[in-house]
């Protein structure tokens, strides 16, 4: 296990061992993903993050979750002009 902590501005010091391990560079965008009920916070790097979501939405899609813009526009009163 390895111990870090936020210093008095909220950063994290992520030690360099790790940085190393995970390719994090300075600059790399990260979500970070809450969870309450298990008191943990994850990081997940954005491109993965953004894949993970990309991944989501067309399993909705094929599931049939999904609308057309025109559909949901029309749901919300509102009208979508085409020429």
């Amino acid at each position: 296990m390895i111990l870090s902590k936020f210093d008095a501005k909220g950063r994290l010091v992520v030690p360099k061992k790790i940085r190393e391990e995970h390719e994090i560079k300075a600059g790399d965008l990260y979500v970070l993903q809450e969870n309450s009920e298990a008191d943990t916070i994850t990081f997940v790097k954005m491109e993965k993050a953004i894949l993970q979501r990309i991944a989501e939405g067309e399993a909705e899609h094929k599931a049939g979750k999904t609308v057309s813009l025109d559909d949901f526009a029309a749901e919300l009163g509102i009208d979508l002009q085409r020429d």
